[in-house]
């Protein structure tokens, strides 16, 4: 997907299954239990940013999971999982309801985020201290594909 992503490497931590994001697989529409491999892949980017390797690729049979260690690693509290073959009328949102979270820094949209209505009680969702507001809405789209 030619992402470049840039990181501080004092900043970075790795991983455990007490401070991962919660899963959502999307085409099964379900929240799906903690993933090691994904975990181990995640892991695996942390410690070679931290060495300040340059460079990190994922095989060609993972790079349908760059989405999701890019929501990973950006501190999302839930990221979606797509399917290996992409196929249009699997990887999508199409039709539901979704929360809509943007987060503003002095009134400019810096990162903004979806998730399904139905799952908000099961995300916790925290800002650090910076001077961050958040604002929500729930949409509804006809096209939404991952």
């Amino acid at each position: 997907m030619n992402e470049l992503l840039v990181w501080y490497p004092q900043t970075l931590s790795t991983f455990d299954r007490n401070n991962f994001p919660i899963i959502f697989d999307i085409p099964r529409h379900e929240l799906v239990d903690f993933d090691n491999i994904l975990l181990n892949k995640v892991n695996s980017i942390v410690l070679k940013a931290q060495k300040r390797e340059k460079f990190y690729c994922l095989s060609a049979e993972d790079e349908y999971l760059t989405p999701t260690i890019i929501g990973v690693l950006c501190g999302y509290p839930l990221v979606y999982k797509i399917c290996e073959n992409f196929h249009e009328n699997l990887n999508t949102l199409n039709n539901c309801d979704l929360i809509l979270l943007k987060v503003f820094f002095k009134n400019f949209v810096i990162s903004s985020f979806t998730f399904p209505v139905w799952i908000k009680n099961k995300i916790n969702f925290r800002l650090s201290n910076y001077p961050l507001e958040v604002k929500e809405q729930t949409v509804n789209l006809p096209s939404v594909c991952l």
